[in-house]
């Protein structure tokens, strides 16, 4: 995964998270989907950072809407989308 972008939705908190931070681990760029949760969001985006990756935050209760690359500051475009 490596220099690819993944979108996990609900990522946040409980199995996104781990996901995300899975694929973090394993080099890939990642974009975080939350719904409530800002504070959780960016616990994660800190966490996936630390492995040495890209990380945004995006609120969006829209799955539609989270996964079109326009809403991606940076221009991170999505690879992989996962826990959907």
């Amino acid at each position: 995964m490596k220099r690819k972008t993944a979108l996990v939705t609900g990522s946040s908190e409980g199995l996104g998270r781990a996901i995300l931070l899975r694929l973090a681990a394993e080099g890939a760029n990642v974009v975080i989907n939350y719904h409530r949760n800002e504070t959780a969001a960016k616990e994660v985006k800190t966490a996936a950072e630390a492995e040495g990756v890209r990380a945004i935050v995006v609120q969006a209760d829209d799955v539609q809407r989270a996964r079109h690359p326009s809403t991606f500051p940076g221009g991170l475009a999505c690879t992989a989308l996962a826990n959907r």
